[in-house]
């Protein structure tokens, strides 16, 4: 079966692959100044609302995004990104950097409902197939 797109967009790419129970949002470079981000992420939930999120896990690659961490977009954009991961039975971010890593767990405050961050694919890859809810390396 596969991995198919789902959702395509200037600065979202996203595949279901429905079979693994994954769903893969790919950030894209594109810069989410201005409000055209919000209106492309209101889209994008849409979309995933069609996900049986209880029995799927949902991936954010944000390794190609552009960094912000000013108050007003954390104030718009976390409130969101939280409800929809608390929605999916796993739910994850996928950074760049070790920065990125601490800014993904300050935000998302991980431990409140079992948000995973990674800096690395390979890990995260084993954790998906794992089935488990904990990060492999934190047993």
């Amino acid at each position: 079966m596969g991995r198919t797109v789902i959702f395509d967009s200037e600065f979202f790419h996203v595949e279901h692959d429905a079979e693994a129970r994954v769903v893969w949002v790919a950030r894209t470079p594109k810069s989410s100044r201005g409000d055209d981000a919000f209106i492309d992420v209101g889209h994008l939930f849409e979309v995933l609302a069609t996900i049986p999120a209880a029995e799927s896990a949902l991936v954010l690659d944000a390794r190609k995004a552009v960094g912000r961490n000013d108050p007003d977009f954390e104030r718009r954009v976390v409130p969101m990104w939280n409800k929809q991961f608390r929605r999916f039975k796993r739910a994850a971010v996928l950074v760049q950097t070790a920065v990125g890593v601490l800014q993904s767990k300050r935000l998302t405050n991980d431990s409140a409902f079992g948000m995973q961050v990674f800096d690395d694919e390979v890990k995260l890859r084993a954790w998906l197939a794992s089935g488990d809810r904990d990060r492999p390396d934190s047993k």
